[in-house]
């Protein structure tokens, strides 16, 4: 179970994925839309009591989680089929130390039938619960995908609630703050992934404003130039945004507010022997609600003499990486922050894509990762992220020592990766802690050590894995722990 004390995920990351949802795969739903109901926090009822919301489904699809307000103590998440007595599908449970909305990841998502009954529901053993008079009016109401129809809350006092749902319809319509995180169920056609030399800055480098150490020039909300880079602390919020500036240097920030890059280059340079990143994000303490967005933009490091760093980034490049700190991407975080990437390239750095929080959305871009030693070389890395969107991708690693393109370790959940091109590695994919993963449509391209893909079946499983190939159109599916084609 993995828990986020803040109201961020739910409606911020998770959320953030569903405004892109025309453009983009399948994203979670609630039955809050995209902020959450107006409640009342504090109930004056303290019974113990069983709270829930009924509702259905359009379509196939899982159910990874819940999101609900919750007060502080330990909190038993349920989820029911909601036909004939009730069928108890899943139970978790949560301890909260902080009033506030909690996102609750289960073990393994749920697979959910469409026109399907379901209940998701919590139990509150002191009362004093969070709600909102009248949200369930409404005869029939859809939120995307999900279907509640009129009194759609409910709930039942602890004396009759011994394993059962909750079916007694709440007074005045009553939305006893709780919701399905459900994620519909993504297409079966091959999604494209984007070619070499087509993403990052397209632009003429007139266009861009240069802020280098050499001309001293420094863009606003940033300090000074240091030695390691170009230190940064936001606005007053902490927000720091940044648009067409070439930055020969990488950004360090102190603030903890959104970083925004779009149709920019960050050319990193490498020190010797010191940890560095083209964006380093040294906020101690995430907000819980900033995010790192970076679109249409091209982050390196490394660059071969005379080679313009918004030219194609060759994936058989020597390059000098990041002088020797043998671990890091392009972007460095403290794995909360929702990593937003849209039609970027990342190239020269030993890892590609690190340190995203959940709810993280990575997209359309080119990562080539390349080899330095021991490094470990990922191109996208997910260490424990959940509800990250992974999508036509053009990714590459020149070092077939490395763990894979496409990695996942430590515990997470309802993770999709969706028709890219995946290339070089020890494993093309690997997957050992990631449950319930949706690996639907991607091309395998060769250039691995050890063979296609692996995976560890005792930490490790998926919700889906098909429309998968080789460079020649060869099936790829799962064969015990490894990949057969």
């Amino acid at each position: 179970m993995r828990k986020i004390a803040a109201l961020s995920l739910a409606f911020t990351a998770l959320l953030l994925t569903c405004a892109f949802s025309e453009a983009h795969a399948s994203a979670p739903e609630t039955l809050f839309g995209t902020t959450p109901p107006p409640a009342t926090l504090t109930s004056t009822d303290a019974n113990s009591v069983e709270l829930g919301a009924w509702f259905s489904t359009t379509q196939d699809g899982s159910l990874p989680g819940v999101v609900a307000y919750l007060n502080p103590g330990v909190h038993t998440i349920n989820v029911w089929q909601a036909t004939g007595a009730g069928t108890l599908l899943a139970s978790t449970s949560v301890d909260v130390t902080t009033a506030g909305w909690q996102t609750v990841m289960l073990p393994t998502p749920l697979n959910i039938t469409a026109g399907t009954p379901y209940e998701v529901s919590y139990h509150a053993a002191d009362g004093h619960y969070a709600y909102t008079s009248n949200y369930f009016a409404s005869p029939t109401t859809l939120y995307g995908n999900l279907v509640v129809s009129a009194n759609a809350g409910v709930f039942k006092y602890e004396a009759d609630s011994s394993g059962m749902p909750p079916t007694t319809a709440s007074f005045h319509a009553t939305n006893y703050e709780i919701t399905p995180l459900f994620v519909p169920a993504v297409a079966t056609t091959t999604t494209a992934y984007v070619q070499p030399g087509t993403q990052g800055y397209q632009g003429s480098m007139d266009a861009l404003t240069l802020y280098s150490a050499a001309n001293g020039l420094v863009p606003a909300n940033c300090y000074k130039w240091e030695p390691y880079g170009l230190r940064c602390g936001g606005d007053a919020s902490g927000n720091l945004t940044l648009d067409h500036v070439h930055i020969q240097g990488g950004i360090y920030m102190s603030g903890c507010g959104n970083v925004t890059i779009t149709n920019s280059i960050i050319e990193q340079q490498p020190i010797t022997g010191v940890f560095s990143a083209a964006i380093a994000d040294h906020c101690a303490t995430w907000n819980g609600n900033a995010t790192i967005t970076v679109s249409n933009s091209t982050l390196v490091t490394g660059l071969p003499t005379g080679t313009a760093p918004n030219a194609v980034y060759p994936v058989s490049t020597s390059v000098t990486g990041s002088g020797g700190a043998s671990d890091n991407g392009p972007i460095f975080a403290n794995g909360s922050f929702p990593m937003m990437l849209y039609n970027d390239v990342f190239g020269g750095f030993p890892q590609g894509v690190v340190g995203m929080g959940d709810g993280s959305v990575i997209e359309n871009n080119e990562i080539y990762v390349q080899d330095e030693g021991n490094a470990h070389v990922d191109g996208v890395y997910n260490e424990g992220a959940s509800g990250v969107l992974v999508q036509g991708n053009y990714i590459a690693s020149t070092n077939v020592n490395a763990t894979s393109p496409i990695f996942f370790q430590n515990a997470s959940s309802a993770n999709q990766v969706i028709g890219n091109y995946l290339y070089g590695g020890g494993y093309t994919m690997a997957n050992e802690s990631s449950t319930g993963l949706i690996f639907n449509n991607n091309t395998f391209g060769g250039g691995w050590a050890y063979g296609n893909c692996y995976y560890l079946p005792a930490t490790a499983s998926f919700n889906s894995f098909s429309g998968n190939v080789d460079a020649d159109g060869t099936a790829v599916t799962l064969d015990g722990s490894h990949c057969t084609n």
